[in-house]
């Protein structure tokens, strides 16, 4: 994936969720978000999907 920034609907399909499951990380405050200029859109940086798996990562022994 070249893209830095995702739409919340293309994150959610990265990380296999719905669109809903990633808009509940979003206001867990789990994943931050991105917007321009009093933009309505919201934007997911490609780094805090992956700094998130990093961080939710288990061994199962």
């Amino acid at each position: 994936m070249n893209q830095r920034l995702l739409t919340l609907k293309q994150a959610a399909d990265y990380l296999g969720l719905t669109t809903w499951a990633m808009r509940e990380r979003v206001w867990n405050g789990d994943i931050p978000v991105v917007r321009f200029s009093n933009g309505r859109k919201q934007y997911i940086d490609v780094q805090d999907i992956e700094a998130f798996i990093k961080a939710n990562k288990e061994r199962i022994a």
